[in-house]
């Protein structure tokens, strides 16, 4: 029975011990999933400025585009006006063929200033073309802000799944910590429960002589702690062998039995009782001395007396002295037990 309560305390720590393992993984995964939370929310902050990046350089494309479109526009109405210009100037030419001096100025002068709205022309249409260089390389580059934030939110879901995942792992882990730790409860309960049998006389239901003596140990410290008075007393059951020669150990039992009965009955709940070998029992009497003992004992003689099949003890006692160890003071009333006999 010790054996099988110790293995189950050795379990119990074992179970204990996975549950706290088990708890610290959880934790380990939980900041994990944290971090992982951190890293989308920061990839989605990155993709966010990507996307802004993006819709300014469409943006500006629109309004290079828009620009092209007015140059090109300026550039149509500088070439009307040339072509306007030249017209004018050969209807000129045409009507006054013997032209003077002036009217060849005038007439020069319209086909210069056509010129100069033809180059102007040229040089919006240039200046249009630029401008829709410059907005396709905005188109392309926020295009290609748009792969990266797309990739970036990619990443970020996995982020996100994967901190779940740890999440539910830590979860899972936390509910194997509660498992471990019930079954070490449980394991711990049982060992108890192991012990207790162990030190339990099963016959008489009473301590056995090594829980008993444990037990005397305790009561004798707290009695020198409180400064209080102790007696133990020593019993013999009279006539145990003879009831076993004559009407067998079932009937020696029964008289065990009776006597271990009798003494609960009969003492405080504050007394205790262990069954130190086959016909001899132990009583302490915390708080108390010998004419105390003595007399509970005489009331336990008178109720023994009236049982179907009588019986009776005989018992020694000892007060507790400072320097008394728990065997000592055993021995001290066995020895007055003894002395109890002889004198019979």
């Amino acid at each position: 029975m010790k054996k099988s309560s110790e293995t189950r305390d050795d379990l119990a720590n074992k179970r204990q011990t996975a549950g706290g393992a088990r708890d610290d993984a959880s934790n380990r995964r939980d900041r994990r999933a944290d971090q992982r939370d951190l890293a989308g929310q920061a990839r989605d902050d990155k993709l966010d400025m990507s996307d802004l990046a993006g819709q300014a350089r469409d943006g500006a494309g629109d309004e290079r585009d828009n620009a092209g479109d007015v140059r090109d526009h300026v550039a149509g109405l500088r070439d009307s006006a040339a072509e306007q210009r030249d017209r004018t100037a050969e209807e000129f030419d045409s009507r006054n063929r013997s032209r003077s001096p002036n009217r060849i100025l005038r007439s020069e002068l319209a086909r210069h200033e056509a010129a100069s709205d033809r180059e102007a022309a040229f040089q919006d249409r240039s200046a249009s073309a630029q401008e829709r260089t410059e907005a396709q390389r905005d188109r392309r580059a926020a295009l290609a802000d748009r792969h990266v934030g797309a990739r970036q939110r990619r990443l970020a879901e996995a982020d996100r799944n994967t901190a779940s995942s740890d999440r539910a792992a830590g979860l899972s882990e936390r509910a194997n910590a509660q498992l471990d730790r019930s079954s070490a409860r449980i394991d711990r309960e049982v060992s108890a429960v192991d012990r207790e049998d162990a030190s339990i006389d099963p016959l008489t239901g009473v301590l056995l002589r090594r829980a008993g003596f444990a037990a005397l140990s305790r009561d004798i410290a707290r009695a020198r702690r409180t400064n209080i008075p102790l007696v133990v007393c020593f019993i013999d059951v009279d006539h145990l062998k003879t009831v076993n020669d004559g009407q067998g150990h079932a009937a020696g039992d029964q008289m065990l039995l009776n006597v271990a009965s009798t003494l609960r009955s009969r003492l405080r709940a504050s007394d205790l009782i262990f069954r130190y070998g086959g016909d001899e029992f132990v009583c302490i009497f915390p708080d108390s001395d010998s004419s105390f003992g003595e007399l509970r004992l005489a009331q336990v003689n008178e109720e023994l007396a009236r049982c179907p099949s009588p019986a009776s003890v005989t018992a020694g006692f000892a007060e507790l002295r400072p320097e008394d160890s728990s065997e000592d003071l055993v021995a001290r009333a066995d020895s007055e037990l003894y002395r109890k006999r002889k004198l019979r």
